[in-house]
């Protein structure tokens, strides 16, 4: 009967704090930035690339860019483990203070992919192009100076 009733406590203690943390959390706001004549690393340009990202917090916070390093979407920062332990209230990156910038690479979510239509013929990509165009989004497509943090 002890167990049940400490088990009992743990799943209402999880569901109160599960529910605290959705009332504080922002909400994520996701957009697109068309990045004109971009140049890959192999001297192809495209007239445009999508840069898909996420964002929390208000534009006017202090702005931090969070890359996944790999392949990813920037809304996969957003899981339990990682997002809920970073954005909340009081915690390390608290969305009330910071603006944090969650970018999806190329290849991947909302951004440009071959599956978009060009297919084999979408440039060859790499790092370096995805890096390139994550410094684009911020500073053309958001007109951030300085970021506080990556």
């Amino acid at each position: 009967m002890k167990v049940y009733v400490r088990g009992i406590g743990f799943l209402l203690f999880t569901l109160f704090t599960a529910y605290s943390m959705a009332q504080t959390m922002h909400t994520p706001k996701q957009a697109t930035w068309v990045a004109k004549d971009f140049k890959f690393h192999t001297g192809e340009v495209l007239s445009e690339v999508k840069l898909g990202y996420t964002t929390l917090g208000e534009p006017t916070g202090i702005p931090v860019l969070i890359l996944h390093g790999t392949a990813g979407t920037g809304s996969g920062m957003l899981n339990p483990a990682f997002g809920g332990q970073l954005f909340g209230p009081g915690q390390a990156l608290d969305a009330n203070k910071y603006f944090i910038i969650l970018p999806d690479a190329i290849g991947m979510g909302a951004s440009s992919k071959p599956s978009d239509g060009l297919r084999a013929k979408f440039p060859k990509y790499n790092y370096d192009d995805m890096v390139s165009g994550q410094y684009r989004l911020v500073t053309e497509g958001l007109g951030l100076k300085h970021l506080h943090l990556v």
